[in-house]
């Protein structure tokens, strides 16, 4: 069970996804260990400035948004979203930056 963030203190243990489907669920779980080292493959993942960082709002929307985007691999979703989501991944790896224009209508 989800404790607030005032009762959470400092150790983040890992992150959690849980998709309801038609046939079921799909469940996504990454530990703190496995989040940290995607984070040190981001381009922006050292700098102050970068949402990892700044403060403790953005940084756990990263954690959230790296476990969703481990998830929508598996997700029922169109081609647009899936090639978004691999140019992001792209992107944090420090391969040329694309544009995303005309990608989702």
């Amino acid at each position: 069970k989800p404790l607030p963030p005032s009762e959470r203190g400092d150790k983040r243990m890992g992150a959690y996804l849980i998709a309801k489907l038609k046939e079921g669920y799909h469940f996504e779980w990454m530990w703190a260990e496995e989040i940290l080292e995607i984070k040190k493959l981001s381009q922006s993942g050292s700098s102050p400035y970068s949402p990892w960082n700044s403060n403790s709002v953005s940084t756990e929307g990263m954690w959230k948004k790296t476990v969703v985007r481990r998830a929508v691999k598996f997700l029922p979703t169109s081609t647009d979203v899936q090639r978004i989501v691999n140019l992001e991944e792209a992107e944090d790896i420090g391969q040329k930056r694309v544009k995303y224009e005309n990608i989702v209508e």
